[in-house]
């Protein structure tokens, strides 16, 4: 099995993930479920999304999806992020990468709302 090669000699760690395979579980936010560390930083900014559509099947039984070939552009730009993971107790090493991500990429914009962020005395 593919989970099995790729953590092996991280029993627990294995455990976990085939866990999460096993429920269907996937995509970002998992890493508690594993045991550990994740930070998601900003990616950038989308200007178009690729909606999908529906068709009913033939029968009439259920609708299928069908792949947008078309985008539609956003009328604001759409926040996306990035998730770094790390091995277990590794938080430090995951928040340095974090870090020096975002600080390479200035892709963390503020709210127009806040206003600007003053340093306390």
């Amino acid at each position: 099995m593919r989970v099995e090669r790729a953590f092996a000699g991280h029993g627990a760690l294995a455990a976990n993930v085939q866990r999460l395979e096993r429920v269907g579980l996937s995509g970002v936010g998992q890493a508690d479920a594993l045991g550990i560390p994740e930070v998601f930083v900003p990616a950038g900014f989308g200007t178009s999304i690729y909606e999908p559509t529906f068709k009913l099947k033939d029968d009439g039984s259920a609708y299928e999806p069908v792949a947008a070939t078309a985008p539609t552009p956003l009328a604001s730009p759409l926040p996306f992020n990035i998730a770094f993971w790390s091995g277990p107790g590794e938080e430090a090493r995951v928040l340095k990468v974090a870090s020096a991500y975002e600080a390479a990429t200035h892709h963390r914009r503020p709210p127009p709302s806040l206003g600007p962020v003053t340093k306390n005395p």
